[in-house]
């Protein structure tokens, strides 16, 4: 026998009140744990209504001021859409733009501009 043994308690109830006593302090660090880690998302969801009302607020003044300058330039809002969706290849455009495939007759003149420019 080990000089620690006669110090351990041998009766059953001291082990069943320590076992309830470990996970009563778990169970109390594990629920602060959580609340902590809980904390920063308590305040964002508190917060968020005014945070999409900013955004939708936000978004619809950028469209006017986008609208407002396109238009004082004489374009629709669309057109630099457009620009910017629009290839800027002739062959490609011809494609794009029309209502059905364009014929190989009507794309010739394309092929042919671009051997001259050689």
């Amino acid at each position: 026998m080990s000089r620690f043994e006669p110090r351990l308690p041998d009766e059953s109830g001291y082990w069943d009140a320590l076992a309830e006593q470990i996970c009563a302090d778990a169970a109390l660090a594990l629920a602060r744990r959580r609340d902590e880690q809980q904390a920063w998302w308590a305040a964002l969801a508190r917060g968020c209504p005014a945070l999409a009302a900013a955004a939708v607020v936000a978004v619809v003044a950028g469209w006017i001021t986008f609208a407002e300058t396109t238009e004082s330039l004489g374009e629709s809002p669309y057109s630099e859409v457009a620009r910017a969706i629009v290839p800027t290849d002739l062959v490609a455009q011809a494609f794009v733009r029309g209502q059905s495939p364009p014929t190989v007759e009507s794309l010739m003149p394309f092929f042919v501009r671009a051997e001259e420019d050689r």
